[in-house]
């Protein structure tokens, strides 16, 4: 019978990863905030939940012979992940999101280019932004989640309840193209 105690087989295994603190990198956070924010070059939002999204791989089905192949073809991605942050008082990650928001669809006609059918071009309104994952002594763990042309799909509720004494939290749904480990 195999040894899988800890003093035997399982002794040299690294820790299990902990669901322990998650960071949203967003680099150059003014390209895509329209001058609303301006004294922050990278907006660091620590996240109260994350989530790393699904990925797999299509397959293509090949008959030859009676005999019936799968062959890996293309990635495929959720293209979506949401995350829960908590706000601080200066509200600026929710202003940063808003503004990138008004950038992608923006609803007030008195604005520059409002009810204009320009648009900026996807590389004006989208980002590579990043996911840090943490270990539970606080160190950074080795490699980090990039995602490729992200931007804010849903800025969610902010519930605001003066009988509660709670932090301030929301969640952002994120779309992108894909995503790699880095």
């Amino acid at each position: 019978m195999s040894n899988f105690t800890i003093e035997g087989r399982l002794r040299g295994l690294k820790d299990i990863q902990r669901t322990w603190m998650f960071e949203l990198l967003i680099p150059d956070i003014t390209d895509v905030t329209g001058g609303v924010i301006q004294d922050v070059e990278d907006l660091i939002v620590r996240c109260r939940s994350a989530v790393i999204p699904a990925r797999g791989t299509e397959g293509i089905q090949s008959s030859f012979m009676g005999m019936t192949q799968w062959f890996p073809s293309k990635p495929t991605f959720t293209q979506t992940f949401d995350v829960t942050i908590e706000e601080t008082e200066d509200q600026i990650v929710h202003k940063a999101l808003t503004a990138w928001s008004d950038i992608l669809f923006n609803t007030d006609p008195t604005a520059a280019n409002g009810g204009s059918s320009t648009r900026p071009l996807k590389r004006d309104m989208a980002k590579d932004i990043y996911l840090i994952m943490y270990k539970y002594n606080q160190d950074e763990m080795e490699k980090k989640i990039r995602f490729y042309n992200a931007y804010p799909e849903n800025v969610g509720d902010v519930t605001l309840d003066y009988t509660d004494n709670a932090s301030v939290k929301f969640s952002v749904s994120w779309r992108y193209d894909f995503w790699r480990l880095v």
